[in-house]
């Protein structure tokens, strides 16, 4: 650390135990936690993918089970699970039809391309997996290439939608279909064909009261899984006892945990401040700027393809 980084934190530890009147004990955790040398790292980044679990994977969050955090204390869970649990809203939207064309993404990934980076059915489409798999130069092998992929649904369309992806819409199919759904869309876009099938798209909002809500009540920190093999910050957190919840979101692929330190807890909140000094992101800024992006999709009018998401 540099003399003028030493410096500047310096004085904005000051700043901060003289703004929160700080006893002792949270005086020292906050010195404590803001001197830690931890790999944190920075939030993913929005990127414009197909691929439904790309990004920061909040929509791990529709489901969480009660038994998804830890910590030493249940009496310290309880909470973070409940605010935890009604971040998202969920609604339901039935169309009698629905344009094929305006469907831009995919909520499960075939093995053979899940690790394709494609930011359009075009893209995935033209990948020499699914073109060996997927061939389409008619409108009757379109018919049956899109009839195989919606085998099973009746030929109706399953969709997927977040505020957290922005306007873009998932398909909710079968994971071996994935190749001959876009093959579809893509060809049906190519000839400017207007393909329309019912719908249902279930849609989750993440809910700006309830971040706030639980803002309120705890700091949300990312950190490293590997902070737990750091003996300076398990040894902070034991010796003074420190409440806290940790939660883990399988399939993050920067193996970021969330860290919740209840605010109400002095030592706790002084740990969550100091933390932050030391640059842990600030997963509750990242979700208020999620829940402030206006939701201007009305139940009967879907957006156009040229709107939905840029496949």
């Amino acid at each position: 650390m540099s003399p003028r980084n030493a410096l500047s934190l310096s004085a904005r530890f000051m700043a901060l135990t003289q703004r929160l009147r700080l006893g002792q004990s949270a005086s020292r955790v906050l010195h404590r936690a803001s001197r830690l040398d931890l790999d944190f790292q920075p939030l993913p980044e929005d990127v414009e993918s197909i691929w439904w679990d790309e990004g920061l994977p909040l929509y791990q969050l529709i489901s969480l089970s009660r038994g998804a955090l830890s910590g030493p204390v249940q009496e310290d869970k309880a909470p973070a699970y409940e605010l935890l649990s009604q971040l998202i809203k969920t609604r339901q939207i039935n169309y009698s039809s629905f344009d094929l064309r305006w469907i831009n993404g995919v909520y499960t990934r075939h093995p053979a391309v899940s690790t394709v980076s494609a930011s359009s059915f075009e893209e995935l489409a033209a990948t020499p997996y699914c073109r060996r798999h997927v061939r389409i130069i008619s409108y009757r092998d379109f018919e049956s290439t899109l009839g195989q992929a919606l085998a099973g649904n009746r030929f109706s369309l399953q969709l997927r939608e977040a505020s957290w992806r922005g306007s873009r819409l998932f398909w909710y199919g079968d994971e071996q279909q994935v190749c001959a759904f876009a093959g579809a869309v893509a060809y049906a876009r190519l000839r400017g064909l207007e393909y329309l099938l019912p719908a249902e798209l279930t849609t989750y909002q993440l809910d700006p009261a309830a971040v706030e809500t639980l803002g309120e009540a705890f700091h949300v920190l990312a950190v490293p899984s590997e902070c737990w093999n750091e003996r300076g910050f398990v040894k902070l957190l034991i010796d003074n006892a420190i409440p806290y919840a940790r939660l883990t979101l399988p399939g993050h692929p920067e193996q970021l945990e969330w860290l919740l330190l209840p605010r109400q807890s002095p030592l706790s909140d002084a740990l969550g401040q100091g933390l932050k000094l030391a640059g842990a992101p600030d997963l509750l800024v990242r979700l208020r700027q999620i829940g402030a992006i206006p939701d201007e999709r009305t139940p009967t009018a879907p957006l156009p393809p040229e709107e939905s998401g840029g496949a």
